[in-house]
Parts: C-alpha cells; structure tokens; sequence
C-alpha cells in the first residue's frame, strides 16, 4: 500500500512480517509499527475514514496475505452486529498502540524508545534489520549504532 491508493481494504498477515510507515519530505522512513502473523495490517484512518490512505505498508520478507476487496470492513459491519463488534475490538487495540507509540516518539529517549521495542517486539527483533529499528526508534543507523555500543556489556 501507498500513500494515495484505496485505504477501504486491510490484509490479514498468515506468514511474514510487514512495517506500516511514512516518509520525510527527504525520503527518511519513519516506521510506525511491525506487523507479522496473525496481525490485520491496514492504514487504519483511512479504513474507517473511506479516505485514501497516507500510509506505506511493505513486506520486510516473503510473506502471505489474505487481502480483503475494496469495502468489505463496511460491508461486515453492515450485515451484522458481531462483525461491528470485532471491528470495534480490531479499531480499539490499534487506537492504544498508536497512541502508545505517539507518545513515546513525543517523550521518551531514543534508549527508552529501544527499551519499549525490545518489550513489544522481542520475538521479531532478529527479523528485523538494524536500519528498520532506527528507522523506528525515529534515530540514524550510526545513532543506533551508538546506543547499542552503549547497551553491550
């Protein structure tokens, strides 16, 4: 997905590993979440909101997803209320950790930030590329470098 194409479908992820992010007006990624199996992936605003979406979402290795048609959350939800009810729950969990995420970018030290990653993400870590966690923790690869340099014993 980019930024511009149809944000009405999302993908559940049955194998692989995917990072939801932006880019900078100088093209520097800034990854909003890691996503793997069992996890639905989507631009979640623009989703709900029928709107376009702005985000990236790419796969980070061979994967497999079931990938909804256009409409099919509003169509659910339409037919009936224990779909609305799931989308509710999907909608809620995304809201927390978006907002998790928010504040950690907005208050929290690039080693805080790491700290947070590795308690969320320590079964993906090693699938994920050092460039992909600097990216994430919004540093440079050489600041990362720095600060794992710093955790090393």
């Amino acid at each position: 997905m980019s930024p511009g194409d149809s944000g009405n479908i999302f993908a559940f992820v049955a194998k692989g590993l995917f990072k939801r992010f932006l880019l900078t007006p100088d093209g520097a990624e800034i990854i909003l979440s890691f996503d793997e199996e069992g996890r639905l992936i989507s631009d979640f605003p623009a989703l709900l909101s029928g709107k376009s979406a702005e985000l990236f979402i790419e796969a980070m290795e061979d994967s497999v997803c079931l990938i909804s048609s256009p409409g099919l959350a509003h169509n659910l939800k339409q037919r009936h209320v224990s779909w609305k009810d799931a989308w509710a729950f999907v909608t809620e969990i995304r809201y927390l950790e978006e907002h998790r995420r928010v504040i950690e970018l907005l208050s929290f030290t690039a080693e805080g930030r790491y700290a947070q990653f590795i308690e969320r993400y320590t079964n993906l870590a090693s699938r994920i590329p050092n460039k992909d966690i600097a990216a994430y923790l919004g540093i440079t690869p050489s600041s990362f470098s720095r600060l794992m340099a710093k955790e090393r014993p």
